[in-house]
């Protein structure tokens, strides 16, 4: 399973981190081009320190791991489009480089 972050930001009016992430049931399938089986958004409380990416990435990875090993099934797009989303960055963690360098970032599980 692979998971490719494509957005992140804050919940509006909250210090809340927003992370959309793309979901494909394998490499092979992102690689061929396919679309996503599915989304996740991933809502986070976090305070900027320099663990904040690798924190956010072991979250993600994770989610993806109970998600391939569960039987039940998990809802193929999971993001809230009544999210209210904005850069507004409270805690500081949006402006870190490094989790602006998370864009685009794959998280692979097996």
């Amino acid at each position: 399973m692979l998971g490719k972050i494509v957005e992140v930001g804050t919940v509006i009016d909250t210090p809340l981190t927003y992370v959309l992430v793309h979901i494909w049931s394998s490499k092979a399938s992102h690689n061929r081009g396919d679309k996503p089986a599915g989304d996740n958004a991933f809502i986070m409380d976090l305070v900027a320190d320099e663990d904040t990416p690798l924190d956010i990435v072991h979250y993600i990875e994770e989610y993806l791991s109970r998600r391939l090993l569960s039987k039940s099934s998990y809802p193929a797009f999971h993001a809230k489009p009544s999210i209210s989303r904005g850069n507004s960055d409270p805690r500081g963690v949006l402006i870190m480089a490094a989790t602006q360098g998370l864009l685009g970032t794959e998280v692979t599980v097996k």
